[in-house]
């Protein structure tokens, strides 16, 4: 006996719990219809007190109330007279009320099924509210209760308190609400079977399909559990104590087709809400909730879309409420499994940030602001952090600068290094309603014990004039969130030489913001050490009268000031930007992240794959870290590094702003500049125009694109090959991820379609880096059920092949989106940061640095697949 209770307590807990998920969603609903996503006027009646949800959270309900509201009207659109709707776990859903005064079902039986407690606090919210009951004709005059779980009975609506897996009592008061067993019957679940064990959802689907001989079944719930997004899900249930018990036994959309047919269905068709949001929901919907409010949490909507399904079957003459769309996007059948690995990086500082940027300077990897993890708190960040590329040890740095006035708290942009060490912030946002205008240049400078430069930096500013060409000492990079670069070649660089005749440069000498606590918030952070503090600059070759010291200047900017929810035309920011000779003029607004310069040695007749690869041609992974040697020399020790900070004045064309754009380092007219490319703002779902950029006069020129050339594109990649930039994946004007691959040549500036062979999955939000004549695409999201792993592609002959990441370790997710590469040579990358928000359960960012090694997967392609298309040619 003791035990039966014991029983029936826990069974008690865990169906309180499966409630609790009710009201959480029905304040959840209520906000998403506050925000004008669903017209639903009723929502708010039954919530005593509304909360307002992020735009992330409000979409993902506008999404499932768009679903199933389609799904209803289509079923009561139908020819048939008499029709009813059984609502299984109903909870407070709106639905009957919102239809009702719609006048759709009048002449239709609505029956709503819950929990005993739940149905009677609804019901005491219809007896108290006149909006609601008024809508309920012969409330006031029901007959007595046939039976207590019958709360409301009328002609036409229902409400009963019974368990769903009690099937013989649940039939027995629905023959008492007088429901027709043979009229159309369509019964509706809305995230309610997941939470039961494989044996009693079962039944329940089984049951309907053998009561109801003229019915269909609406089935709402999640999917794709497997994944680090899906992992992470689950481990949200179970922490909240609402298990979802069927989810691994029915993780795919076709696993649950093949259930319900199983289950005596006769037909039935699914698609996941980014199918259902693309094929169901007209464009001109689209983009009215596309300007709802701001929003820039694509990879986290199109995750969550990926890992809902609205799945409907069918018995007799029902009709398909769905268009006949069954196609089911779970897997990729060319995708080549477990070829890449993922490591993480023991005992040192983990970097805890998403939408920033990171590059390699003198060996020591440059992460600059993007939101993450800070002192215990998530935030925007406004810091810099230095890491050791061959210790991976890394040392936080604040820059002291008036940050109204300068702008280095920005997301989504890009950092470009250049031959000479420094590195250009480009273009970003601090809010999805305002973008930076600000190039700001950043300069690492060593010291030694006593505070003096280095003999390596020193000369390293005596050569810059000797290396203009910038075709023997260069490296790789690209991405639009990556820096990409060979070991030797790109771990290295040198201060900017700042003797020029013009006023570009706005100097600003870094030190720890916080002083003499350097030593406290060095222990906070567990860094290197914990006498860490960052030797003061004594730099005095910006001394300069041509340049001249921020903190005399008036960088007040109205555009700082205005309110978050501020939108303006290009003519204010060009307004702003002229102003006043007093203030940093021209701050561009756009610029990017992914910079590639021109490697000499990556002609067609050195590291060369041709159509027929041989064997021999993997060393080319060992081969990156060649003798091509620089003359700046690698930091020593992070803890003799400091950070001086500029704002490059710009001249000539002033661009849109933008952020989620590509930015690559090339060579135009042997000269080094900054290609951008793409990109969004504020009025601009995605850009088709990009611009060069002089780091060295700030001077900008456009470089005009055409919708049939490389297109409306953000979030994509910029990489550099034989003096070609390569734009690679990204999301187009519709905001659907693509995998076409365009190249410019940047002397002629004309551009060409670059097409492949072989599987290459669309995908943006990722990173890219070239390795010889190999294109390397790094992670990144897309609408598939399978998240994009490595793709290979050889740029001399198209041959291209997908490689997907290994199974995630429960205990150690990493979401390979929103992240930074840097190449360390022999096919190791090191990431640092990604991850994101997972809708309503939490956030996820990866505990990085983190090792990727696709070492198999060059293998597998230089070996398999560039012989198999040689035997083809």
């Amino acid at each position: 006996m003791e035990q039966q209770k014991k029983f029936k307590s826990g069974k008690s807990r865990r169906e309180t719990a499966v409630q609790g998920t009710n009201d959480s969603s029905i304040v959840s609903k209520c906000s998403m219809a506050a925000a004008s996503y669903f017209d639903d006027p009723f929502l708010k009646e039954f919530v005593s007190k509304t909360a307002k949800r992020s735009p992330l959270i409000n979409r993902g309900y506008y999404i499932r109330a768009t679903a199933i509201d389609f799904l209803l009207k289509k079923f009561l659109s139908s020819d048939s007279k008499k029709k009813q709707i059984l609502s299984l776990g109903a909870g407070f859903d709106s639905a009957y009320f919102r239809l009702k005064s719609q006048g759709l079902i009048d002449n239709v039986m609505f029956c709503e099924i819950d929990f005993c407690d739940v149905v009677k606090r609804k019901h005491t919210v219809i007896s108290t509210n006149s909006t609601l009951n008024s809508l309920i004709p012969g409330y006031f005059t029901q007959s007595e209760k046939e039976d207590p779980l019958i709360e409301i009975n009328t002609d036409r609506y229902k409400l009963l308190g019974v368990d769903l897996t009690q099937h013989n009592t649940l039939e027995a008061l629905l023959k008492i609400c007088g429901i027709d067993f043979d009229n159309p019957t369509l019964l509706l679940s809305e995230c309610v079977l997941t939470y039961m064990t494989k044996r009693c959802s079962s039944n329940v689907i089984q049951w309907a399909s053998e009561t109801f001989s003229n019915s269909m079944f609406v089935l709402y719930e999640q999917i794709n559990p497997n994944d680090s997004f899906g992992l992470f899900m689950q481990n949200h249930f179970r922490t909240i104590g609402s298990a979802l018990k069927c989810i691994n036994a029915f993780p795919t959309m076709d696993s649950q087709l093949q259930r319900f047919k199983q289950l005596g269905w006769e037909q039935s068709e699914a698609m996941d809400m980014n199918q259902f949001y693309y094929n169901l929901v007209s464009e001109e919907e689209r983009n009215r909730v596309e300007w709802l409010e701001p929003f820039d949490e694509y990879e986290e909507w199109h995750l969550k879309c990926a890992h809902y399904m609205v799945l409907c079957a069918y018995n007799k003459t029902c009709e398909s409420l769905l268009s006949g769309f069954t196609k089911d996007v779970s897997l990729s059948s060319n995708v080549i499994p477990s070829c890449v690995t993922i490591e993480a990086l023991a005992n040192l500082t983990s970097i805890l940030r998403i939408g920033h940027a990171s590059t390699v300077v003198n060996g020591v990897i440059v992460t600059v602001a993007g939101f993450g993890e800070e002192y215990g708190k998530h935030q925007r960040l406004s810091s810099v952090m230095i890491t050791d590329a061959k210790t991976f040890k890394s040392k936080l740095l604040n820059l002291d600068v008036d940050l109204d006035k300068i702008e280095i708290v920005r997301l989504r942009h890009t950092l470009c290094p250049l031959k000479d060490g420094s590195t250009v912030l480009i273009g970003g946002r601090m809010s999805p309603t305002y973008c930076c205008t600000q190039v700001i240049q950043l300069l690492l400078n060593c010291h030694d014990s006593i505070g003096k430069y280095t003999e390596g930096t020193e000369k390293s500013l005596q050569t810059k004039e000797n290396n203009t060409n910038g075709t023997q000492n260069c490296f790789s990079k690209g991405s639009h969130t990556s820096t990409d670069l060979t070991h030797e070649d790109v771990l290295n660089g040198a201060a900017r030489k700042t003797e020029t005749g013009n006023l570009n440069y706005e100097f600003v000498n870094s030190r720890d913001r916080k002083g003499n606590q350097n030593k406290d918030e060095s222990e906070k952070l567990n860094c290197v050490t914990q006498n860490e503090t960052l030797i003061p600059n004594s730099d005095s070759r910006h001394s300069d009268k041509n340049c001249v010291n921020i903190e005399n200047i008036n960088l007040t900017s109205p555009y700082l000031n205005a309110k978050s929810n501020e939108t303006h035309s290009n003519k204010e920011i060009l307004d702003r930007q002229n102003s006043s000779d007093t203030k940093i003029k021209e701050k561009p607004k756009c610029l990017s992240n992914s910079l590639d310069l021109d490697k000499s040695e990556q002609n067609t007749d050195s590291n060369k794959i041709n159509s027929n690869c041989h064997k021999k041609d993997i060393v080319i992974l060992e081969t990156m870290n060649s003798d091509n040697k620089s003359d700046n020399k690698e930091i020593k020790s992070i803890e003799s590094v400091s950070l001086t900070c500029s704002v490059i004045k710009q001249t000539g064309y002033i661009p849109v702003p933008r952020w989620r754009h590509s930015a690559v380092v090339c060579q135009k007219a042997g000269k080094e500049m900054i290609f951008v490319y793409g990109g969004r703002n504020e009025t601009h779902l995605a850009l088709n125009c990009g611009y060069l950029f002089d780091p060295d006069n700030g001077q900008l020129s456009q470089v005009c694109s055409s919708v049939s050339e490389s297109g409306y594109r953000q979030s994509h990649t910029a990489s550099i090959w034989n003096n070609q930039v390569i734009i690679a994946g990204g999301l187009d004007l519709q905001l659907r991820p693509v995998n076409s691959i365009y190249m410019l040549d940047v002397e002629n500036l004309v551009w060409r379609r670059f097409d492949v062979t072989g599987e290459l999955l669309p995908r943006y939000s990722h990173t890219a880096q070239v390795i010889g004549n190999l294109l390397v695409l790094i992670g990144g999201v897309n609408l598939c059920h399978q998240s994009p792993g490595v793709a290979v592609i050889n740029l001399l002959s198209g041959a291209c092949a997908e490689y997907a990441l290994s199974v995630p370790d429960p205990d150690f997710l990493v979401l390979l989106h929103q992240h930074q590469i840097c190449y360390l040579g022999n096919g190791r990358f090191v990431v640092i940061g990604g991850g994101g928000n997972c809708f309503s359960f939490g956030t996820l960012l990866n505990k990085s640095p983190l090792v990727l090694d696709i070492n198999k997967c060059v293998q597998h392609f230089t070996q398999t697949v560039c012989n198999k298309n040689g035997s083809m040619s």
